[in-house]
């Protein structure tokens, strides 16, 4: 078990990895950042470090990135850990940021089908990794977006945080022969046509809701309001003009995730909020 340390803005923290192989890349990557005084574990990193012929058992060949106690992602490819990880910490610098709206939204795609959903959520979602793939929903790699304010569309982040430009090629060298990249960057602007919210369980899985409350949630949800003041609003109600609302019921993750599929499906005649 190797432990380093690092301060990324006002932010301190340890990264806690099983493999030395892990620990030498997060040195590459966050060299600028390392920290030699006192902070709490952030991050924990389990990397399955066995040869890739020997990684068949079930559960043996997962990868896995947690803050604190929670799963960020579990992922047979250790360059989406990797990924995940620096879109984690890169969210730490976004309330310094002038340069679009940005909103802890995540982006999920589904057969040209664009849908926000509350970042708090893309774990919950996300853990259910084999059933997303099956039901063909694309999840990103960060659990926020960037909203460029005179178009209301969502753009690709360009990263704040200073890392080498092969740092990810770097790592997906350590995992050759290992599995395909589950999760996909925006890689271009694109408008949004669902906006998710969220009701306690009991609820019906899925309910129309209006405009105006996903603008509220939008705007609840950016990190950077402070910054921008009133742009934040004229942007946001752009992006909410083309989009319909639904609210999600927290009835059980297989519930939540059957719901997503089936919205984003197009289905008609859901009740109203």
């Amino acid at each position: 078990m190797v432990t380093q340390k690092y301060k990324v803005g006002k932010n301190k923290f340890g990264i806690r990895t099983t493999s030395e192989r892990f620990a030498e890349w997060l040195d590459y990557a966050l060299g600028e950042y390392r920290f030699k005084g006192k902070c709490l574990l952030g991050y924990s990193v389990v990397i399955n470090d066995e040869p890739t012929e020997d990684a068949t058992k079930v559960g043996r060949q997962f990868h896995s990135l947690n803050r604190g106690s929670l799963q960020v992602i579990k992922s047979l490819d250790m360059a989406s850990v990797g990924r995940m990880l620096l879109g984690e910490l890169d969210a730490t610098l976004v309330p310094d940021r002038r340069d679009g709206i940005y909103v802890e939204y995540a982006l999920l795609r589904r057969n040209g089908t664009t849908a926000l959903l509350p970042g708090m959520l893309l774990a919950y979602v996300g853990g259910l990794r084999l059933q997303v793939r099956q039901a063909g929903i694309t999840l990103p790699y960060a659990k926020y977006v960037a909203v460029e304010p005179s178009s209301g569309l969502v753009v690709p982040v360009k990263p704040k945080l200073k890392v080498p430009e092969d740092a990810i090629e770097r790592l997906e060298q350590l995992d050759a022969g290992g599995a395909a990249p589950e999760r996909r960057p925006l890689s271009e602007p694109t408008p949004v046509d669902l906006i998710y919210t969220f009701v306690s369980a009991g609820h019906a899985p899925v309910m129309q809701a209006s405009r105006g409350l996903g603008l509220h949630h939008l705007l609840s949800n950016t990190m950077n309001l402070e910054l921008l003041g009133g742009d934040v609003l004229d942007g946001l109600a752009r992006l909410a003009s083309g989009a319909q609302v639904q609210q999600l019921a927290f009835n059980g993750q297989r519930e939540m995730l059957r719901a997503v599929t089936d919205s984003m499906a197009g289905l008609p005649a859901m009740p109203t909020a």
